[in-house]
């Protein structure tokens, strides 16, 4: 692939985004411009989720940019000596760096470590199916990140309180619960199409969470 050069200077580009600054019961959303950004100043952050993909998944990714650019740019943070944190688009920067690009569209975002952590929860969210048990980490996240304010996790996922609160009860599923909902073709089929019936499951004591799959 042919090499992608930049200036001295970074300029911007057209691709704008939004970033949600709240201060109490306010909240505030600002416009930005995304601006090429060096691909050898950014960095994973330690506190996202590992990557799982494969190198045959990123190179798909990097020949798909190839042919049709790169439609959404990616987040970052700035940190100590100029260099950037990335904080959602880690596979567009690996399939940036197979390419050997030197600059990558990033949005900037000047954001500490909670509001950087709420960002990836809610981006990885959106850009996703999410399952039921997926639903419900996100949400479990979120509360601890928000101090259990139920109103502001429903406003990043763009649900209603009843269902934030629904949801938080999944991750008290045990892990064998979790382990036999995760498998192929696994027998409990109805349960795993009714959130509601996991909800059930998720409230009762740990040892009748066992009794009931027993």
């Amino acid at each position: 692939a042919p090499r992608h050069t930049s200036a001295d200077t970074p300029t911007h580009t057209k691709s704008k985004g939004n970033i949600m600054v709240t201060n109490g019961q306010s909240a505030t959303t600002v416009e930005l411009t995304a601006t090429p950004i060096p691909v050898a100043l950014l960095s994973p952050s330690p506190l996202n989720r590992k990557c799982d993909d494969t190198d045959a998944d990123i190179a798909e990714l990097a020949l798909t940019i190839a042919e049709n650019g790169l439609i959404n740019p990616i987040s970052a943070r700035p940190m100590d000596g100029g260099t950037y944190e990335i904080i959602c688009g880690e596979r567009r920067w690996r399939a940036f760096r197979l390419l050997e690009r030197d600059t990558i569209p990033c949005f900037i975002k000047p954001l500490d470590d909670t509001q950087a952590q709420i960002e990836r929860i809610v981006e990885n969210y959106q850009r996703r199916d999410p399952s039921f048990m997926e639903q419900g980490e996100a949400v479990a996240a979120l509360m601890e990140l928000t101090d259990r304010d139920v109103s502001e996790v429903a406003n990043r996922l763009g649900q209603s309180v009843s269902w934030v609160r629904r949801r938080a009860k999944l991750p008290n599923l045990i892990p064998a619960w979790r382990e036999e909902l995760a498998k192929d073709g696994t027998q409990y089929t109805a349960i795993l199409a009714s959130v509601s019936k996991m909800e059930e499951i998720a409230v009762l004591p740990a040892a009748t969470q066992q009794i009931l799959l027993d």
